[in-house]
């Protein structure tokens, strides 16, 4: 399990550090286990940007910048546009931010101070949502490969005649397949919008009747025929 934690309490920091990894030696397994700590926003924006680590879980406090001018809640938006993370623990002294976090949809928030059964229950949480995601991989071959892609890669999909171009967050690759094949292989992980598009129901930010924007920004259009299978797909995952 790769955690990385972000606090300006060190006390706090430390606390949060010493059980990740007391909780990591204890039930994970794993050679690429690895706990990185930072003191500040800037300091763990700057280690995302440099395309360092890719966690799979952030722990981070709310109230992270001194200035007031970002918070944990806005980290964690842009970790998820960019890919780079979209599983977050919260940390918090306060009750009263529900209705902001429901834009990341965080596994757990953590009320302060800290203690070892939160962070225990909120590593329980974690660690299902990560090996769940672990056993979904898909082999897609294209004109010159055969690729294997965790299913949580991939945005969509498009049809072009002959061909489908499946998005990841990686990059693009075509095949020669009929789109009512590749949802089948995608899975109920997946939902058609339109003749032409099958999206990641997961990498959907909002969806407004018309059309689905993807965290990325990406708008991809939703037909009359496919729009309530839509919402309801979308109501199942909440």
């Amino acid at each position: 399990m790769r955690v990385i934690i972000c606090d300006d309490d060190k006390v706090a920091l430390e606390k949060l550090r010493k059980e990740v990894v007391a909780y990591i030696d204890e039930y994970v397994s794993d050679e690429s286990n690895d706990v990185k700590t930072f003191l500040n926003a800037l300091e763990l924006c700057n280690y995302a940007e440099n395309g360092k680590m890719r966690p799979d879980v952030v722990i981070m406090d709310i109230n992270i910048d001194e200035t007031g001018k970002v918070d944990g809640i806005d980290i964690a938006k842009e970790f998820v546009t960019s890919d780079y993370c979209d599983k977050f623990i919260f940390c918090t002294g306060k009750s009263s931010m529900q209705e902001r976090l429901f834009d990341v949809n965080p596994i757990y928030t953590i009320i302060k101070p800290i203690r070892k059964s939160s962070v225990y229950n909120a590593l329980d949480k974690a660690r299902k949502f990560i090996e769940k995601e672990k056993d979904k991989i898909v082999s897609i071959k294209a004109i010159d490969s055969i690729y294997r892609i965790p299913l949580r890669e991939i945005r969509y999909a498009e049809s072009q005649g002959r061909y489908v171009k499946i998005h990841t967050t990686k990059d693009e690759i075509v095949t020669i397949d009929k789109l009512s094949n590749i949802l089948e292989k995608f899975g109920k992980d997946f939902i058609q919008s339109h003749k032409s598009y099958i999206i990641n129901l997961e990498k959907i930010r909002y969806y407004n009747g018309s059309k689905c924007c993807l965290r990325d920004g990406t708008e991809i259009q939703v037909s009359r025929k496919f729009k309530n299978n839509v919402k309801e797909a979308l109501l199942d995952i909440l």
